[in-house]
């Protein structure tokens, strides 16, 4: 009988914060410099090393990939950490302490009470859209059921039974890890991992940014809620898509404009907002008009809400985690090989994003190396010598990155690529609709943040005056504009502002707060640029996925940054500091004007701006999700499977009966169209099958003749007349059993069954569906 819902969502929490705990002290000795003492990063840390010593042992053979495994590896991972550093989180006995320990405490409150309103929430968002079904669902769902059911790793591919998984997964085995370990089914898993993902990015951005304006000088109040709002700007506001539709229901401007503003697929409507078009809330995935076959312009909060429990949306937190390591080499400055807990995690977090996401690694190990450079020049100028070794330092963690996942490259095979250039760029007005709220402030703050010398030492002259660079910037900017390029001029403007500011600040001594953001914000911009210059040639042929991807981590990164710069901003008005400083009055004048007047002006109308553009990026959370989640008015469940049981309820009662009485066999079904409900029993029995999403397996591996030569002998299985032939092409793939379902009449006849039960003997019955044996039962039960 299944378990109630609130039980695995129980047990999952159970088993969240017991890695998280498992971990603190580990959290505690990488990130003793932050206030938190880690413990935001500490369950995402604690996963990332679990995920690795499990799929590390397992690929070796030392290991069964199981979940008693699971629980053995977590508590020996506990068990070490507290017993080496278990001091370094504990109340501490020195009273000069005692308000760094009371601020982690309350920051630790702070994040905890994050964590639980994210899953909680979207568990509950999710339960009232919990079909696996539409996009790319079925497909993150294959390989998450892959891995639950596992006991060897490499893993097999579902979808081409024989082979290993072909898709960068470690994202997928790091959210099998709980279902494993705690027995919850995975079609309640798949949702419940979808919530956890969002309630880990909401936590590691509180911890991040909470951490950096305390450091900055906030008070704690101030730190809470600046973290509460890194955590919004992350996981919740969305783009100005919504907004752009309100307006459009509301008169304001033609639907002629809006397009020519460069939003795409805008609907004429007069029922108001929101749009009585059920699907409207998915145009803000799709707004950017130049992009063959399709602009994709995801952000995180649509992709919780769309469902697919895709890499780029379970590497969320994973680039957070690289983020606090990149900004805690900036705050304590820590030699890589130095420190040998330091040499042997960084290197497991950094490798781990290969397969995760690996479109993330040029973004986040850049991220990482900038900041790890920045560190060297502590105010002092530029020593080549000591760059030399902190750039050694950096080349040896990459390279124990990479040799760390070397089993992940073991039969790795990728498509054809290559490099191309960008001919049609972005609009900006498609910037502004996608970036608005978390370009505002980098743009203010960069021009301020130049015009104020960007935080240089009082009585140091630079080679490079501020204005000079201020000017070169304009000139650019408008010169782009000029030439029809306006949002290449705005990035490449914007972008040389932080490429100085950051040096300077970083040459000047500033504080490293003031640096890590420089740093998180240069990233974010050139990763919004860089997609407009050049593109990775793939399947595609254009720069669809390049703009996904980079855009992507671009609003983590700007996310994370804009929370600081308000901070940066607040204290100009204020005037207690200079941006890039703790505290302290202005030291100096302006470069023109007075700072109450121009500065303090255009520092107000920025967060002004700034404020109206995220309020109206929350615009899109409520109405989507109200929308998408049918105003809520369905049952709720987690059950990923039960639209298939309303929808085909004979085939999922032969899907169970495959689950529990040959969970190891190979099924042969219906050969269908990529984002259907193809290769169902592949999905949800976890019974190999010939072939699945042909053209999704098409962009994993590139072109291959077997996957062609399955497909047409899928084919002549449901259509020819007698078996001559394809029997024995089953029986050499190893192929126990051929279904005929709703699926497989509809792609193939009414028929279909009369002629699969000419050639094979009934092995089940369920309804209309049956599935049949290839070979006789006895050697059937033989092979098993």
């Amino acid at each position: 009988m299944p378990r109630p819902a609130i039980t695995d969502v129980l047990l999952w929490l159970v088993a969240i914060e017991f890695v998280g705990l498992a971990a603190l002290p580990l959290a505690g000795r990488l990130f003793a410099a932050l206030p938190d003492r880690g413990y935001a990063a500490a369950k995402m840390l604690g996963l990332i090393v679990l995920a690795y010593a499990a799929w590390s042992t397992g690929m070796l053979g030392l290991t069964a990939f199981t979940g008693p495994t699971t629980i053995v590896l977590a508590v020996a991972l506990g068990a070490i950490a507290w017993l080496a550093w278990g001091r370094v989180v504990l109340p501490p006995s020195d009273p000069t302490a005692a308000r760094g320990w009371k601020d982690a405490r309350a920051l630790a409150i702070g994040a905890e009470v994050i964590f639980l309103i994210c899953f909680l929430g979207g568990v509950w968002i999710r339960s009232h859209n919990a079909a696996i079904a539409g996009q790319e669902k079925q497909m993150d769902f294959t390989f998450l059921h892959t891995l639950i059911q596992a006991v060897q790793l490499p893993a097999q591919d579902l979808w081409l039974a024989g082979h290993a998984l072909p898709y960068y997964y470690l994202g997928y085995l790091t959210q099998s890890l709980i279902p494993k370990a705690m027995a919850i089914e995975p079609s309640v898993a798949y949702n419940l991992a979808v919530a956890m993902v969002f309630a880990l990015a909401a936590v590691g951005a509180f911890g991040l940014v909470s951490g950096l304006v305390r450091m900055a000088g906030a008070g704690l109040r101030a730190a809470l809620a600046a973290g509460a709002l890194g955590a919004f700007a992350l996981t919740v506001m969305g783009n100005l898509q919504a907004v752009i539709e309100l307006l459009l229901a509301s008169g304001i401007g033609d639907h002629a404009f809006w397009t020519a503003l460069g939003v795409k697929n805008l609907e004429l409507t007069s029922h108001g907002f929101p749009p009585p078009d059920g699907a409207w809330w998915f145009r803000a995935a799709r707004v950017i008009p130049n992009i063959q076959p399709d602009g994709i312009t995801e952000f995180p909060y649509f992709s919780f809400l769309l469902g697919d429990l895709h890499p780029h949306y379970m590497a969320i937190p994973l680039g957070i985690l690289v983020a606090l390591l990149a900004v805690h080499q900036v705050i304590a400055r820590p030699s890589l090989t130095g420190d040998r807990v330091r040499l042997a995690v960084t290197p497991v977090v950094l490798g781990a994003v290969i397969a995760f996401n690996t479109w993330d690694v040029p973004v986040f190990w850049g991220l990482f190396a900038l900041a790890t450079l920045a560190a060297v020049h502590a105010g002092t100028s530029v020593s080549w010598s000591a760059v030399a070794v902190r750039g050694g330092e950096l080349a040896l963690v990459f390279l124990l990155s990479v040799v760390l996942f070397m089993p992940y490259f073991i039969g790795y095979i990728s498509p054809p690529l290559g490099i191309g250039i960008v001919a049609d760029r972005t609009d900006l007005g498609t910037i502004l609709v996608l970036f608005g709220p978390l370009l505002v402030l980098p743009v203010v703050a960069g021009i301020l943040g130049v015009l104020r010398d960007g935080g240089s030492r009082p009585g140091r002259r630079r080679r490079v005056p501020n204005r000079w660079v201020f000017a070169l910037a304009a000139v650019l900017g408008i010169a782009l504009a000029v030439l029809g390029e306006p949002a290449l001029g705005l990035l490449v403007a914007t972008l040389l502002l932080w490429l100085a500011l950051t040096w300077w600040r970083a040459q000047a001594g500033a504080s490293s707060v003031g640096i890590a953001t420089g740093i998180m914000t240069t990233v974010g911009l050139g990763s919004i640029l860089l997609p407009e210059l050049l593109f990775l040639q793939d399947v595609f042929d254009s720069r669809m996925n390049t703009v996904f991807k980079l855009y992507y981590d671009a609003w983590i990164l700007l996310a994370l940054a804009v929370p600081p710069l308000t901070w940066e901003l607040v204290t100009l008005l204020r005037q207690d500091a200079r941006p890039g400083r703790a505290a302290g009055p202005v030291a100096r004048r302006a470069t023109f004007g007075r700072p109450s007047v121009v500065f303090r002006g255009l520092a107000a109308t920025g967060l002004g701006l700034a404020a109206a553009l995220a309020a109206a990026g929350a615009l899109y959370p409520i109405a989507a999700t109200h929308t998408k989640s049918d105003a809520f008015a369905g049952t709720p469940t987690l059950d990923g499977l039960a639209y298939l049981r309303a929808t085909r309820p004979d085939d999922v009662a032969a899907i169970d009966w495959l689950r529990v009485n040959d969970p190891l066999a190979r099924v042969v079904e219906a050969v269908g169209q990529d984002y259907t409900d193809a290769g169902r029993f592949a999905t949800f029995a976890g019974t190999p099958t010939l072939v699945g999403w042909v053209g999704h397996e098409l962009q994993w591996r590139g072109p291959r003749p077997e996957i062609d030569l399955r497909q047409e002998l899928a084919r002549r299985v449901y259509t020819d007349l007698d078996d001559i032939g394809w029997r024995a092409e089953l029986d050499r793939l190893g192929m126990d059993y051929v279904v005929v379902g709703s699926l497989e009449r509809e792609l193939y006849g009414a028929d279909v069954q009369a002629r699969i039960e000419r050639a094979l003997p009934v092995v089940h019955r369920s309804g209309n569906t049956a599935i049949y044996g290839v070979r006789p039962a006895r050697d059937l039960r033989a092979a098993r």
